[in-house]
């Protein structure tokens, strides 16, 4: 490979001075070929795959931290690949605990980042030398019309972002739509009234082909953001979002 950067992963580790050196050599051979080390001694998988031991520090007794690079092409510059070679085999170990991650300007490089970032946000509101008030639409049992009154009141009352609680999804008693519409007009009128600018963030945690045209519905109807649980969706969806829609 031509390419040579490497990712660096610090782990604390809990073991004894008889055992890390093991433990350490095993997270490099489970987090990349998943083989006993006899089946894995090809050289160049050896050279361009399996991560490699970089440092053992003792942070107190029975506690060490490890520093483990892994070549960063091993990832594909892939976000679920990249967790994969993180924290795949062992997260079913204890005692392991990733503690910080290093990439390289060329790893960074694959990735766009977010759409509009707080600096975004800020300008996007006007608002520049204070701290942004946000709050959430609930319950959930609330029809469209409801939330509205309630985001209609927010908005007078100073919020700057209003977003769905992440428990209000396509309901059948509170569709995203219909509620984007009632939310997005009662802000609107606050705005008209007080001048100030507010933004909506509707959630659109769904399933992906939901998640993609409620993210569209959304963006036509004028909606300032969207409320996305990563976790769930998944951190590619985020990527996915941010760099299409």
């Amino acid at each position: 490979m031509a390419n040579t950067n490497r990712l660096l992963v610090t782990h604390q580790i809990e073991a004894s001075h008889d055992t890390i050196q093991d433990i350490a050599d095993d997270i490099c051979i489970e987090q990349t070929v998943e083989v006993v080390k006899q089946l894995a001694q090809d050289r160049w998988i050896q050279e361009n795959i399996i991560g490699r031991v970089e440092e053992i520090s003792q942070k107190r007794d029975n506690t060490f931290l490890v520093v483990i690079s892994y070549p960063e092409e091993i990832t594909a510059y892939q976000l679920p690949q990249l967790l994969s070679v993180l924290y795949g085999n062992i997260s079913l170990k204890s005692g392991i605990k990733i503690v910080g991650i290093e990439f390289s300007d060329n790893f960074l490089s694959h990735f766009s980042g977010p759409g509009f970032g707080i600096d975004g946000i800020r300008r996007l509101l006007n608002i520049e030398n204070r701290p942004l008030l946000a709050t959430a639409l609930k319950p959930m049992g609330k029809t469209p019309k409801e939330l509205a009154e309630l985001a209609y009141k927010l908005a007078l009352g100073g919020i700057d972002i209003i977003k769905d609680d992440h428990g209000l999804v396509d309901h059948s008693f509170c569709s995203f739509k219909e509620r984007v519409r009632c939310c997005l007009s009662a802000i609107n009128k606050a705005e008209e009234e007080t001048g100030k600018r507010v933004l909506y963030f509707p959630n659109i945690t769904d399933s992906y082909e939901k998640i993609l045209e409620h993210a569209g519905k959304g963006k036509e109807m004028g909606v300032g953001g969207f409320l996305v649980s990563p976790m769930i969706v998944g951190l590619d969806t985020m990527r996915y979002l941010s760099d299409n829609i």
